[in-house]
């Protein structure tokens, strides 16, 4: 049996991007993913609809609701560098009622 340096638990967009990064900033490490599924990503990370959520049900200043902002920026941001042409910014319209309740459409 091999060493392994690294082992990251889950092969969803989490895991796979936190091996990404330790094969990115420590390539003297070998990273392994170790996944319980015969495939990566198949669990939340291909049921959150695709979206890149914006931070506003997240409570205004929360940390949560920047690191929303952050990460969407981050994720088109590297999109474009890598040319992956498989989003698109649509934009959401949120209505508000003053019952407190709202309704969203992509």
């Amino acid at each position: 049996m091999e060493k392994t340096d690294i082992a990251v638990i889950g092969g969803g967009i989490v895991g796979g991007s936190v091996a990404r990064q330790f094969a990115l900033e420590r390539p003297d490490l070998s990273v392994l993913i170790v996944e319980a599924n015969d495939e990566v990503g198949v669990e939340a990370s291909a049921n959150n609809a695709g979206a890149l959520h914006s931070g506003i049900h997240e409570g205004h200043g929360s940390l949560r609701s920047e690191l929303c902002v952050e990460g969407q920026s981050a994720a088109v941001e590297y999109c474009e560098e890598h040319e992956i042409n498989s989003f698109r910014k649509t934009g959401m319209l949120i209505i508000k009622s003053a019952m407190g309740s709202s309704e969203e459409w992509a």
